[in-house]
């Protein structure tokens, strides 16, 4: 994969605005230099593979197929991880990998907590991950 560093006339905001309409739009704002980013800020999009696991434990996984996948969403984003990641090829900070969303409602999944139907009738994800190059 190649890198560039690119001086933009925009903000990572508006980047990622103007992107908008590609699929599983990603990006990690690193801020100032004195920040985790050292200023730099990560944009990725049309990942190779993506997880989305339910509130039940079912979770589809893409990679250009579709593979039915059940268990904790933290053993399904591990197994997500081991399938999905390729090696690293460059010498950037982020030269690839995977990023993931955690939901609020992963909370049952740590901690017993009580639910309400209405938790359950949702069909929002508790964990989405996509893998980037």
């Amino acid at each position: 994969m190649a890198t560039q560093e690119l001086e933009l006339p925009v903000t990572p905001t508006q980047l990622v605005s103007r992107c908008a309409g590609e699929p599983f739009v990603c990006a990690l704002d690193g801020g100032d230099v004195r920040s985790w980013g050292v200023g730099r800020a990560l944009l990725g999009f049309r990942p190779r593979a993506t997880l989305r696991v339910s509130a039940t434990g079912d979770a589809r996984m893409r990679d250009g197929r579709e593979h039915r996948w059940y268990g904790h969403p933290f053993d399904l984003l591990d197994r997500f991880c081991a399938a999905a990641t390729a090696p690293a090829r460059s010498a950037e900070p982020f030269g690839g990998g995977v990023v993931a969303a955690l939901s609020y409602d992963l909370r049952h999944w740590v901690e017993r907590l009580p639910t309400r139907a209405l938790e359950r009738a949702r069909d929002l994800p508790v964990l989405h991950a996509a893998a980037y190059d």
